[in-house]
């Protein structure tokens, strides 16, 4: 069997509101694997604190890294053929985030887009099989299945815990029920697109209307209407369109008070 264990990093969880910071996967082929993909996503604003702390991904990291569009399109090659994904969660969060992302840059076209596709989703499977008394959480799973977790809240080294953690629970699974039939849970099954709901416009921030201003003068761009005007995902949209077309800019925030 070959799939692709991937994982995201982004700068929240809210699809339409967060953007992807990096993307980390492993093929495998009969549970052994034979390539790798990372990357980072350059972001139109500063990362939030917390996000760094989490990923240990830092502005500078992201300074000189493809567009979120030039990103997803690379890993739409490195998937190929490939229609299985495999990661932790991935069916709740990973997947559809990937989907709306692929809408949001207006890749829905290219190829599959990650469309159709089946998943195996660790963390549903470690919960048919593990005792609720224990958390579920990947680091948590790799400690107690003495899995080495690598750098956790990293794209590639989540995606390759993942993997691993399957592994394991498969062998745990065939020892401890001794047979080597597996049940279905440990199958691949089709993946759900979840596309938020549309939520009401909400404006625009401080801190997107002095970036969007900053763009606007450093390129001469004509804006189609006065910034206090944008909400706050006009202003996303048209931040990414300005950097996507003249190149990541390094700025520091500074708003008036």
């Amino acid at each position: 069997m070959e799939y692709v264990a991937f994982d995201l990093e982004t700068t929240g969880i809210a699809y339409e509101e967060s953007r992807i910071i990096e993307i980390g996967a492993a093929r495998y082929v009969d549970d052994k694997i034979v390539d790798r993909f990372d990357t980072f996503c350059s972001v139109a604003e500063p990362l939030n604190p917390f996000i760094v702390k989490l990923t240990h991904i830092t502005d500078e990291m992201l300074k000189d890294a493809p567009s979120e569009e030039e990103a997803i399109k690379k890993f739409i090659d490195f998937v190929g053929d490939c229609r299985i994904f495999m990661g932790h969660n991935i069916a709740a969060f990973d997947y559809s985030f990937l989907r709306y992302a692929v809408e949001r840059n207006g890749l829905e076209k290219t190829t599959h887009a990650f469309d159709n596709f089946l998943g195996i989703d660790t963390l549903k499977i470690s919960k048919a099989i593990i005792s609720n008394e224990h958390s579920h959480k990947l680091p948590d799973l790799c400690e107690q299945l003495g899995i080495d977790p690598g750098m956790s809240h990293r794209a590639i080294d989540d995606a390759i815990a993942s993997a691993n953690v399957y592994k394991k629970l498969k062998e745990m699974y065939k020892e401890e029920a001794g047979t080597d039939e597996l049940p279905e849970f440990f199958f691949a099954k089709g993946l759900n697109y979840r596309k938020p709901k549309p939520k009401k416009n909400q404006p625009l921030t401080p801190k997107q209307a002095a970036y969007l201003e900053a763009l606007s003068i450093m390129y001469g761009e004509t804006l189609e209407k006065p910034i206090e005007e944008f909400t706050k995902s006009e202003a996303s949209r048209e931040i990414d369109r300005i950097r996507t077309k003249y190149g990541a800019v390094q700025w520091k925030m500074q708003v008036r008070k």
